[in-house]
């Protein structure tokens, strides 16, 4: 596998910073948490340096490579290869993270029900995934999707499967509406011939290497214009979805 250096996105970065605002209001301190398809592993990095014990599970051995050194620079935080749907695990968790999983799987009533299954009661989840059915493009073949979700859709979704839905936000509008024409037409959206599986096994380590965009846009940069695009977080504009849920 390559070893170029990972590079937070700006959707990563708008999602990461109002994430970790929710985890620092709704979470207890020294809370133990799983998240599911960890990436590169940053966002379970910043959980563990508020003081939050974890464990990553990813499928994808691209993943697994890039994240495993952190098991060992970091002693609370574990990491297992293993598919979430097979995943067999008797620990139960006070906080479970799945950002950009959900729409890789058909079985998305399953995952539902299994977070529920590993939470404590009172436990909560959050769940990223990207927004509008009308915004489906080449790009979404390309990173594996199986398909976008409207806000109601997504709601019910997780209501059906026994939570609660505490915080449903619709981030970064317009930024992010802007920056995926800026990357649909610098890309060119198109699929290389990959499955769906092999593809979503990349989607989280920069399918598309544009290092400038690290340079550019970084949590600095970016910081004011995630802090205007929370004026429209309730409203549904954007084209990805952030949902804090609790079980019920």
């Amino acid at each position: 596998m390559s070893q170029r250096k990972w590079i937070p996105y700006p959707r990563y970065i708008f999602r990461k910073t109002i994430a970790l605002e929710l985890v620092k209001k709704y979470i207890p301190a020294k809370a133990n948490f799983l998240e599911i398809g960890g990436g590169a592993g940053n966002f379970s990095r910043a959980l563990v340096k508020l003081g939050l014990t974890g464990k990553i599970i990813d499928y994808s051995e691209e993943s697994f490579e890039t994240i495993k050194e952190l098991s060992k620079q970091i002693s609370n935080l574990r990491i297992e290869k293993a598919d979430f749907l097979k995943f067999d695990e008797k620990d139960k968790y006070d906080l479970i993270i799945m950002f950009e999983v959900l729409e890789h799987i058909s079985q998305e009533n399953l995952v539902i029900r299994k977070i529920n299954y590993l939470l404590k009661d009172g436990g909560y989840a959050l769940i990223s995934v990207p927004a509008k059915k009308k915004l489906w493009d080449e790009w979404d073949k390309l990173v594996g999707h199986v398909k976008r979700y409207e806000k109601n859709e997504f709601e019910q979704l997780l209501q059906s499967g026994g939570f609660s839905v505490i915080k449903l936000y619709s981030y970064g509008y317009p930024f992010l509406n802007i920056l995926k024409i800026i990357r649909k037409y610098f890309t060119g959206g198109k699929n290389n011939g990959e499955d769906k599986k092999a593809a979503t096994q990349k989607s989280g380590l920069n399918i598309v290497h544009m290092p400038i965009i690290g340079m550019i846009f970084n949590e600095w940069t970016l910081y004011p214009f995630i802090q205007i695009s929370k004026i429209f977080n309730k409203l549904d504009l954007a084209e990805g979805y952030l949902c804090l849920i609790k079980k019920t």
